[in-house]
């Protein structure tokens, strides 16, 4: 059997992922997964150092001062690099558990609750309305939800073969159309984690957290709407299936 210690880290990097994933946080995990793989340090406990620090980037967002949000907003993306370096780290040193993955998950709800938590206070005492409470409460659960929906997608739909990469292509119902631009062009529209913590950091950065949580609700709302279509139309396709 391959030796885990001498495969490349460069291997274990996903192959597809989201934009900012893939241009930024996946490299720069991948530079610290080459140096944690000579040591004891094991998935799990990357896996919670991420979680801290995304609560302690919620600390930061919840004071409402620029200082402590640009803080924050570089604490946050430290905390996804981590999120990255975990699962690289686990599939180089063959650590690949339910558990790890279980903690993985659940680490990330906490962390995201955590976090869009922070995101209403610190709103609240910027411009001293309560109503980003409320905002805060909606964008969390369009995050967890969209967390849901995709890992609740059906094993069909998982699958990542040539033949169904070849059977998508062939479709050229309107709605796959929309589906490819968007993949093509517009991935932010999935609504993804990375993208989410992304943009999350810039907003902090600017000191426009209210701004943050009304674009966070929106985006969210087209995402799921987008999402629950599409695959209940992929899921139908070619059946005479209905309501």
């Amino acid at each position: 059997m391959e030796n885990s210690a001498r495969k490349n880290p460069r291997d274990v990097i996903k192959s597809r992922d989201s934009w900012w994933t893939t241009v930024f946080s996946a490299r720069a995990a991948n530079r610290l997964v080459g140096l944690l793989s000579q040591t004891s340090v094991t998935p799990n406990q990357v896996t919670i150092a991420s979680a801290l620090l995304g609560f302690a980037a919620a600390a930061c967002f919840a004071t409402g001062k620029w200082i402590w949000l640009f803080t924050g907003a570089i604490i946050l993306q430290l905390s996804f690099v981590l999120d990255c370096a975990d699962g690289q780290l686990a599939r180089l040193k063959r650590m690949t558990t339910e558990r790890g993955a279980w903690l993985d998950i659940t680490t990330d709800v906490l962390k995201v609750f955590a976090i869009y938590f922070g995101i209403s206070l610190g709103a609240v005492r910027m411009e001293g309305r309560g109503l980003f409470l409320a905002y805060g409460f909606v964008a969390y659960f369009l995050s967890v939800s969209g967390m849901f929906l995709y890992y609740a997608r059906p094993a069909r739909l998982k699958a990542d073969t040539a033949v169904e990469a070849e059977e998508f292509q062939r479709d050229d119902s309107f709605v796959e159309k929309v589906y490819r631009l968007v993949r093509r062009r517009a991935y932010f529209l999935s609504f993804s984690l990375p993208d989410q913590l992304l943009l999350i950091s810039l907003c902090a950065i600017a000191g426009r957290l209210g701004f943050l949580l009304r674009a966070l609700v929106i985006w969210g709302v087209i995402a799921m709407t987008f999402s629950i279509l599409r695959t209940w139309y992929r899921l139908g396709a070619g059946t005479s299936s209905t309501l």
